[in-house]
């Protein structure tokens, strides 16, 4: 998803709390954009995370999967497990320099639709691509769009590490899929 960002889409009010515990700094700490006013640098500000975002109903190919919990990285909603593999391949990354975060995560069956409309019509969203409701899988939790400038050097990150992440839509080189299995992370 290229062109607007979801922020830009469809706005966030700021009603959601920041769960605070030792647990959570080690994984995730403030937003990297508070560096010039902490001090901090880059690499111990990695994203910011939010336990707790609720439910939403999820699709694959166009069925039902049930309720998945969601939480917020970067004010993104992700699926815990997605969350949790991000996060770890968002450590690594900067380990070797490399900066990476969330464009799009977890999509709801209305914003789908939106974006559907917008491939439809070219009046939206710049017609970017977009799958029919129900069959994306941002859908489904395991899609996530990562914004880097640093797309090639990700990609061989990926790559060199055998990491569980794979491109799925060739004409799109921000778009991932998380195919490993569950994880445990800081909002558990």
């Amino acid at each position: 998803m290229s062109g607007f960002t979801r922020r830009q889409m469809f706005p966030r009010t700021s009603q959601w709390s920041v769960i605070a515990a030792a647990s959570l700094a080690a994984a995730c700490s403030a937003d990297p954009r508070d560096e010039a006013r902490t001090g901090a640098t880059a690499s111990a500000l990695e994203s910011t995370l939010t336990c707790g975002h609720g439910t939403e109903p999820a699709y694959s190919d166009g069925a039902p999967l049930g309720d998945v919990e969601l939480m917020l990285i970067d004010d993104e909603p992700v699926t815990k497990t997605t969350g949790y593999a991000f996060l770890a391949l968002q450590k690594r990354a900067a380990a070797r320099g490399i900066d990476v975060h969330i464009e799009s995560g977890f999509r709801t069956m209305r914003e789908q639709e939106y974006l559907w409309r917008c491939y439809q019509t070219g009046r939206c969203n710049g017609g970017n691509l977009a799958a029919r409701p129900g069959y994306s899988n941002h859908q489904s939790g395991t899609a996530l769009d990562f914004a880097t400038a640093q797309r090639s050097q990700l990609a061989r990150l990926i790559a060199e590490e055998g990491l569980p992440w794979q491109r799925t839509v060739p004409s799109e080189p921000w778009h991932y899929e998380y195919v490993g299995g569950p994880l445990a992370g800081p909002c558990d």
